[in-house]
């Protein structure tokens, strides 16, 4: 509905979108450092760079500056992406019926007292 729509993100690319938005410019060692914080079995540089170059293909990505090491930016911010893959969402699965999309998120959840009060907020 007349949003322009990115590519999905692969699951593994979500991680690094995150890490970029919370610390953008980043260069790749920080989000290798970031992404594999806490695991048991960390994710290889290389795996981390080539997802970022393929994410800076799909136009997720901006690399900055022509000096080592390259850092990058997300081309979009967190809340531009998540309204533009709710969109799609939404026109994708519920023919583009907002309504359609917040009774399925929110019709299998239990909201608290404080969401449902945000919710009609909101409305």
């Amino acid at each position: 509905m007349g949003v322009k729509q990115l590519p999905k993100l692969a699951g593994a690319e979500m991680p690094i979108m995150a890490v970029i938005w919370d610390r953008a410019p980043v260069a790749v060692r920080k989000v290798v450092e970031v992404v594999n914080a806490g695991r048991n079995a960390p994710v290889a540089r290389n795996t981390i760079l080539k997802q970022m170059q393929r994410l800076e293909e799909k136009g997720w990505l901006r690399r900055e500056g022509e000096e080592r090491p390259a850092c990058y930016v997300a081309t979009f911010g967190r809340e531009s992406a998540e309204r533009r893959m709710a969109a799609t969402l939404r026109d994708s699965l519920f023919g583009g019926s907002p309504l359609a999309l917040v009774r399925s998120l929110i019709g299998q959840e239990k909201l608290s007292k404080g969401e449902i009060a945000e919710l009609r907020e909101l409305v």
